[in-house]
Parts: structure tokens; sequence; C-alpha cells
């Protein structure tokens, strides 16, 4: 058997490695005790269109799935979509350096920039993937992981920037649920991937039932039916 490129073995490496780092940055802080965590860092600065807590639970489940990611990748060796795995190695990056930035600098303006590059590779890697066919096993290791990936930064996108500007001074709550709601719904309707949707559909979910707790019915309402309509428009 001949050995691997060194290019390629670069690329295995880092997309292991920052698959495996990501999860581990994201509970590292709360691990050792800091001061400041995500989880503190996010409640100072709440703002409607910030997800109901519980619903954060998806990262653990993103977390395994870019890993299970990471491994067909490298089992795939020479063979593998190289553009994708530079492209998920720059995501899982991405998302690391969110994770150290937040505890230590809070949601600011260089947190809202950073997953909004994010968000950028992220639907890249979902053009990528979203013509796969579901009867391989590469769309379902492959591209479903970055695609639910991307579905939940969608919605923490704009999260992040409602927090960032309610720091600020700026409160648009508004304007940012619409935001999220139109990104989901339009990739959904645009690309037909359900993946996106679900985690998409999540978020916004997240913020409904986080309304509806605080009786803000319109807010309920329009991300309710912004979590209806991303799934209808992903499976029509």
């Amino acid at each position: 058997m001949s050995a691997l490129p060194v290019t390629d073995l670069v690329r295995i490496a880092l997309v292991l490695l920052l698959a495996a780092a990501q999860a581990m940055a994201a509970y590292w802080p709360d691990l050792r005790g800091a001061r400041h965590t995500i989880t503190s860092r996010s409640v100072a600065v709440d703002t409607p269109v910030v997800p109901f807590g519980p619903f954060f639970a998806v990262w653990p489940v993103l977390f395994a799935a870019c890993i299970g990611f990471a491994g067909w990748h490298a089992a795939q060796g020479a063979a593998g979509p190289a553009p994708l795995g530079w492209l998920a190695a720059a995501l899982f990056a991405g998302n690391l350096a969110w994770e150290t930035w937040v505890p230590r600098r809070g949601l600011d303006r260089g947190s809202a920039g950073i997953i909004a590059v994010e968000l950028a590779l992220a639907l890249a890697a979902l053009a990528m993937t979203v013509r796969w066919a579901p009867e391989d096993w590469a769309f379902w290791l492959g591209a479903v992981p970055l695609q639910l990936f991307a579905g939940w930064v969608a919605v923490a996108a704009f999260a992040n920037l409602s927090s960032t500007l309610r720091a600020e001074g700026v409160h648009a709550p508004w304007a940012l649920l619409f935001g999220a709601v139109g990104v989901a719904v339009g990739v959904a309707a645009s690309t037909g991937a359900v993946a996106f949707a679900a985690t998409a559909a999540w978020g916004l979910a997240g913020i409904a039932a986080k309304a509806g707790l605080a009786r803000s019915w319109a807010y309920a309402g329009v991300a309710g039916g912004g979590a209806v309509m991303a799934l209808a428009s992903a499976v029509a």
C-alpha cells in the first residue's frame, strides 16, 4: 500500500484533531471552574432571540456528528473529498476560536464576527454536499453532520449578534428574529436539506419556547412558525 501524500495526511489529521478539540473546548472552562464560561457569558446578555437553555443540548449531538464526519473522512484517505475536508477543518477551527473567545471576551463584536465566518463556511459545506444521494453512506457520514451544524449555526449567529448589539445598547430583536427565520427558511427551501432544516427549526423552536414561557406570544408565533416553515420547505 502506497503512503498517503503529505497534504492528505495533514488534511486528515487536522480534521480529526479539530473535530475533537472543538468538543473539548466547549466544556473546558466549566470543567476547570473558570470564572467565565460560554453559558455564563450567554446568560449575562440575554435577548428574545437566544433559544431557551435546554435547547443548547443539541451541541453534544453536533460534536458527535462532527467526530463521525472526521472518522469517515479519514477512512477515505486520498480518495476522500479534499475540498470538503479543508472546509470542514476551517469550520471546526472557527468554532474552536469562538469557544475560546467567548469565555474570555464575551459576546462582543469579535464573537459575532467569528460566528459569521462560521456560518459562511457551514453554508459553503452545505452547498458542496446538497446533491449527495441519501442511498450512499457518504451522505449520512459526510454530508449530514455538516448540514446539521449549518442549521444550528444559522440561528446561533443571529442570537450571538442580538446579544452583541444588546450589550452595546442596541435592541433589535424583531429584525434579528426575522433574519434568522429568513435564512433558515430560505436555505431549507433552496436546498431541500432536511438535516439543515431540522437543527435550524430546533433553534427557532428554542426561541419560541422561551417566548412562550414569558408569554411573549408574538415572538413565539414568529419563531414557531419559522420552525414549521423551515421543515416544510425542506421536505416539499
